[in-house]
């Protein structure tokens, strides 16, 4: 049944652009600003904003991808903020492509030290993705990054909000003064057509009938990831129960198991607080008010502001960890994800 299990891979780059379904104009609004860059005109940041499954991650490596191959001198660097949100990580990470290797053993060297080797090691222009933006620890590493000579910051994060909500009044100036692309969810057509396209790349189509196409694309709520992630499960089903052609009776149980998969991966990635969050909400077993899991939290914990309890459940909300109800101080929180309480981070 399948010709290419890497186009059913939610982390692979595909190298055919008609795969990029609905997104060829931000795909050019991504482009141009990068390849100006590289021309030698001056330019700032790119924002690109959406809920998730809307392909920001997808479409950020496939720009950095096309330049590298356009022209193998630029250097290009794609970095996680989730799991790397540490100014020790950060750079670690963005060293890396440069031949440079920070150790476990440079822990203490400090932000400074790690700032000045990371300038003088850029020689040549340099395109990075920042993905997950808003989960640094240290959010003034973006300015640090995009006022660089040499240095292209892509940032991409769920919503520019939670960004603007950490930024002074002047770091609020310079953030705007960068070019933003937003991408809404897809639409239940987009969603066939992409599912189409990896069906044509990596599969045989007469093993995949419109039906299941569509009824994936209908169960997905306009989340990419969770279509294709569908696809890919009913495909392993369809594999084990020795069945040539999907049936369409098996695709609730395959977006069921996506929704888990794609929840668990996420999972293993949440910083300390969001884990201890989460593990908070899920011994609550329903709604509960901020004000008891702020005492919860500080009374297990730390002390902590609510400001921060704040950050981190919009995390937990965006990924699917945590459903939110009600308006200001009526709003109620409550975890989706199981979690195991006995292997919580204390």
């Amino acid at each position: 049944m399948e010709t290419d299990a890497r186009v059913l891979d939610t982390q692979h780059v595909p190298q055919h652009e008609d795969i990029l379904v609905a997104r060829s104009d931000e795909l050019t609004a991504l482009t141009q600003p990068v390849r100006d860059f590289l021309s030698g005109f001056p330019d700032t940041h790119v924002l690109i904003t959406g809920p998730t499954g809307t392909g920001k991650t997808l479409l950020s490596k496939f720009v950095i991808e096309r330049v590298w191959k356009e022209d193998p001198a630029v250097e290009t660097a794609y970095v996680d903020c989730w799991e790397h949100h540490s100014t020790h990580a950060l750079y670690r990470e963005l060293l890396r492509p440069l031949g440079e290797h920070v150790t476990l053993d440079e822990r203490g060297v400090s932000k400074i030290q790690l700032r000045e080797r990371f300038r003088q090691a850029v020689d040549d222009p340099y395109v990075v993705v920042l993905d997950e933006l808003v989960q640094l620890d240290d959010l003034r590493e973006f300015f640090t990054l995009y006022g660089m000579e040499n240095v292209f910051v892509i940032g991409a994060c769920n919503d520019s909000d939670d960004l603007l909500a950490r930024m002074d009044a002047a770091e609020q100036s310079r953030f705007r003064g960068g070019r933003h692309i937003e991408l809404n969810r897809y639409a239940d057509a987009e969603l066939c057509e992409i599912l189409r396209k990896r069906v044509q790349y990596g599969l045989d189509p007469a093993a995949v009938p419109d039906a299941v196409i569509e009824r994936i694309a209908a169960g997905a709520g306009g989340d990419a990831r969770v279509a294709i992630e569908s696809l890919y499960k009913a495909v392993r089903e369809a594999g084990r129960q020795n069945e040539s052609v999907l049936s369409v009776e098996s695709v609730p149980a395959a977006i069921d198991d996506a929704e888990v998969t794609i929840r668990q991966r996420s999972l293993s990635k949440l910083k300390r607080r969001q884990r201890r969050l989460l593990t908070l909400l899920s011994e609550f077993g329903g709604w509960a008010a901020m004000s008891d899991i702020e005492d919860a939290f500080i009374e297990r914990y730390e002390p902590v502001s609510r400001e921060t309890i704040r950050k981190h459940l919009r995390a937990l909300i965006h990924y699917n960890h945590v459903e939110e109800k009600g308006k200001k101080r009526w709003k109620r929180y409550r975890a989706v994800t199981e979690v195991d309480a006995s292997r919580s981070v204390v």
